[in-house]
């Protein structure tokens, strides 16, 4: 069959269908002087191109083109001549090796680094971890770039050697280290999981010396800092003035939730406390109850008390507040104060009034030797009390320093 006469069979199929005419059985139509090429027809106007050769003393089959109907035949004709010409001059069959090419990506793909910190962070989630979005967020900043399209697998020593210093450089030697620490425990998932025999980022040598905050500041400092809350978006402002207030955690208090509060308590929830007690009882001092009801009615018809600049329900980000406040201190020339370091003068404010450290830990949450046992939550309730008494002292003290009034010399005991 010449090449004009397949054309002819192809526009005859097609105006048979175009006219309504009952489609025919396929017609394969084997094309003269092309060995192993035929032509599928079918009765609705469709068609096929396919080519059967030899390789390796095995019969293959390949489909050249499945719309023959929108092909030129002389154009097939090429395509064929040089598949078959790459089968002459090289020995293997193109269509094996394309599907082994296609088989390989998908397994660069599942290896990948990005799919391993994937995995590892959604086991997070599943498993109660907070810091599941933040390593997502630290992650996509950090690490991706440079390694997320990489078989794990190949991933050295060296390289993540050269990725820690370069974030030390650039971003600071601390920060280094949590990526670090990111780092090791993706990998060590991934041995976890069997998809991995050993880590590149075992035992590395930390880039910088880590110390705690232990940053204090001034009364003038905290003066300057609750003045300009007032200032930036109302209910950031509220965000920082609570953290200062209450002495509890940023995530804590950007995520709250309507339904922990009631007139003058806190009560949040295991799943949102980062030490995983049955719960933690926040008693709210009268600066504190002001800051929430105002909050509650800035977000009017949303569960959260400070919701998120978004239709869906939704708390805002924590990173909101940390930017905003270092904003502030920029403005305000204040170095090295960070929004956690608000938690510090809450805790120190208190320790100047003779508040006992078991109280304060109490209060701030960081009691870790507690069990988690019925003695344990009659132990939260009993101190309930004392943990009141320390807020309100603090907040007494604080409204001294925001109205810069001399010191009455408030105490615990």
């Amino acid at each position: 069959m010449s090449i004009s006469t397949n054309q002819r069979v192809i526009d005859s199929a097609l105006a048979k269908a175009k006219d309504g005419e009952p489609p025919k059985p396929r017609a394969v139509h084997a094309i003269a002087g092309h060995p192993g090429l035929t032509l599928h027809v079918r009765g609705d106007g469709s068609g096929s191109w396919v080519f059967r050769y030899r390789v390796g003393g095995k019969q293959r089959e390949h489909t050249l083109h499945n719309q023959a109907q929108h092909a030129k035949t002389a154009d097939i004709l090429d395509v064929k001549d040089k598949w078959l010409s790459e089968i002459k001059l090289t020995g293997v069959d193109p269509k094996a090796a394309k599907e082994a090419a296609v088989e390989a990506a998908t397994a660069s793909v599942a290896n990948s680094f990005d799919s391993v910190v994937a995995g590892w962070t959604a086991w997070q989630e599943a498993n109660g971890v907070r810091s599941a979005e933040r390593n997502r967020r630290q992650y996509q900043l950090h690490v991706k770039d440079a390694l997320g399209g990489r078989d794990t697998a190949t991933i050295t020593r060296r390289e993540v050697v050269a990725i820690l210093s370069d974030i030390g450089t650039k971003a600071g030697k601390i920060q280094a280290n949590r990526i670090q620490s990111l780092l090791s425990a993706a990998f060590q998932w991934a041995i976890d999981e069997g998809r991995l025999e050993v880590h590149p980022a075992n035992r590395i040598r930390k880039q910088g010396k880590e110390r705690a905050r232990d940053r204090a500041a001034t009364d003038e400092e905290v003066r300057a800092i609750w003045r300009a809350t007032f200032e930036i978006s109302p209910q950031i402002g509220r965000v920082i003035r609570l953290l200062l207030i209450t002495g509890q955690r940023r995530s804590e208090v950007c995520k709250a939730e309507l339904v922990e509060l009631t007139a003058n308590l806190w009560t949040l929830p295991e799943r949102r406390l980062k030490n995983k007690q049955p719960f933690h009882i926040v008693p709210l001092s009268l600066m504190a109850q002001a800051e929430f009801y105002a909050a509650c009615v800035a977000s009017a018809g949303s569960t959260y008390v400070f919701q998120a600049r978004k239709l869906a329900p939704s708390p805002m980000n924590d990173t909101t507040p940390s930017a905003a406040f270092a904003d502030i201190v920029r403005a305000m020339g204040i170095q090295d104060f960070r929004l956690h370091d608000l938690r510090h003068v809450a805790a120190t404010g208190m320790a100047s009034m003779g508040v006992p450290p078991d109280i304060r830990e109490m209060v701030a949450n960081q009691v870790t030797g507690r069990t988690r046992t019925m003695g344990g939550r009659y132990d939260q309730h009993e101190y309930t009390v004392e943990k009141r008494r320390a807020l309100r002292l603090w907040a007494l003290r604080l409204q001294e320093i925001i109205r810069n009034r001399k010191p009455r010399g408030l105490r615990w005991r």
